[in-house]
């Protein structure tokens, strides 16, 4: 991965702020609560429900490589997370330990557009230059080659026993172990963007650049339900129960159509900045997770129609699919490319919060708060010593915390396009509208018998942030509390 120079990084602050976020505020959250020296910050001590889990690492061939990962998803049983990756890799997880139990490849190039069933038995991928291949997932084995025109989109039903593909507007449903075709189910003048089954296989939901959603009745074929917008719509989800689904696109809002009455809701509370790229509900139908665009990630609680959680899944990239875990609190994400950034690359910010949290980084981390306490406590109140010791101590609190990256300093106006950023921004900082981690002053401020020490400790936070930039890392998150 290559990591953007310090002007890279500011465009990528500003034209996020000019171009995404003209119409989105998000209230900060309140005061954190006193903490005891040494004590590790999460995301929940910002106020957050959602904290981060430790990642899944794919070792690519090449150093430094990062690979997008078009499909996760948790097997239903919950002990396994099937990635596909951009490289044309099937890689399993056992996951709980993150052990990588089997990885398969592609024998010829693939596409962005994976379906994984619920089990992790089968993978059906669509194959650069059209058609797709059938893998058998435990056998590790294609089963299945199709010559024919490319896939568009394509998702497994529950059961995994058929797969609905769209190849532009047509719609076609098919026996996912033979590939043989069971039915074309009409309805769509355009480019089919997305499609969804219900959890029992009876119904499949499709939407189109259009901005027309269809309900389908997947055995017969009929159109039960049509909805229009005014915009494309990319994004659809059915409920776990079956009763309602999600819905959202470049209208940048997230619906929710009753099946039995044909009402509709808006789940989301305000204007989203990007365009509705993936929706996800959790196992029991109380959260709903939201990628779009950008690669900002989302979770609204449903019964309250709130948002819980706004962060960050890599740097410009477009969320195509969402994996939740049986467990419903962990959720995580895939991602393709965009038309901001064709190579992905991490959230800084995210990487560096899960090297902190690391054995050697917390070990280094108390043994240089040991130390700063230890002056802290020889300096008089009212001391500047002091209060540049407390300003570093405050920084090196925050290392584990997942909210704006250090040293980030920015103050805006949305409505009038206006804002200052600190000569300070970090390589590929992101701006998330939540608590500001404290910026730690210089190490040239600290007493000279903390400055090696300090030294030290940033060292072993660098080597660690390191290790985890030479892989791809899946981010998972973990509802707190549940």
């Amino acid at each position: 991965m290559t990591r953007e120079s310090l002007s890279t990084a500011s465009a990528v602050v500003l034209v996020g702020i000019l171009f995404g976020c003209r119409s989105f505020t998000e209230t900060p959250p309140g005061p954190e609560p006193p903490r005891a020296a040494g004590e590790p910050v999460t995301a929940t001590r910002a106020a957050q429900q959602v904290d981060l889990a430790p990642s899944f690492q794919i070792p690519q061939a090449a150093e430094g490589a990062i690979s997008h990962t078009p499909a996760v998803v948790f097997t239903a049983d919950g002990r396994r997370l099937v990635t596909a990756t951009s490289e044309g890799e099937l890689v399993v997880f056992d996951a709980r330990t993150r052990e990588i139990l089997q990885r398969l490849r592609l024998p010829r190039q693939g596409t962005d557009r994976v379906a994984v069933d619920p089990d992790g038995q089968i993978a059906v991928w669509a194959l650069a230059g059209g058609g797709a291949a059938v893998i058998d997932i435990p056998g590790s084995r294609v089963t299945v080659v199709e010559e024919a025109p490319e896939v568009e989109s394509l998702v497994l039903s529950s059961d995994g026993r058929l797969v609905a593909l769209s190849r532009r507007n047509e719609i076609e449903v098919r026996d996912a172990a033979s590939f043989e075709l069971r039915a074309r189910l009409p309805g769509h003048a355009t480019l089919v963007t997305g499609l969804a089954w219900s959890a029992d296989r009876k119904l499949l939901a499709s939407v189109d650049q259009d901005g027309r959603l269809l309900v389908h009745d997947a055995a017969t074929g009929n159109t039960l339900r049509e909805v229009r917008k005014g915009s494309p719509l990319h994004a659809v989800a059915f409920h776990p129960q079956g009763q309602r689904l999600a819905f959202g696109g470049e209208e940048r809002k997230i619906y929710e159509l009753d099946l039995a009455n044909g009402g509709e809701q808006e789940i989301s509370t305000e204007e989203q900045p990007y365009w509705i790229t993936c929706l996800g509900y959790s196992p029991d139908g109380e959260h709903l997770a939201v990628g779009d665009e950008s690669c900002d990630i989302w979770l609204y609680a449903l019964r309250e129609k709130k948002r819980v959680f706004h962060q960050k899944h890599h740097v410009e990239c477009w969320l195509g699919t969402i994996a939740w875990a049986s467990d419903n609190r962990t959720f995580l994400f895939g991602c393709r490319p965009n038309s901001h950034a064709g190579k992905p690359q991490v959230h800084l910010a995210l990487t560096q919060a899960e090297a902190a949290r690391s054995p050697q980084v917390r070990a280094s981390r108390q043994a240089l708060l040991d130390a700063v306490n230890r002056e802290i406590a020889a300096l008089a109140e009212d001391a500047g010593e002091r209060r540049v010791l407390v300003a570093y101590r405050d920084g090196l609190l925050s290392e584990e915390d997942v909210g704006w990256p250090q040293s980030l300093a920015l103050t805006s106006n949305i409505d009038a396009q206006t804002f200052e950023l600190s000569s300070a921004v970090p390589t590929q900082a992101f701006v998330s509208f939540g608590a500001q981690q404290a910026a730690s002053p210089p190490l040239e401020n600290l007493p000279p018998k903390l400055q090696d020490l300090a030294r030290a400790h940033r060292g072993v936070l660098e080597q660690e942030t390191a290790k985890l930039g030479r892989s791809f890392n899946c981010n998972p998150w973990q509802i707190v509390g549940k």
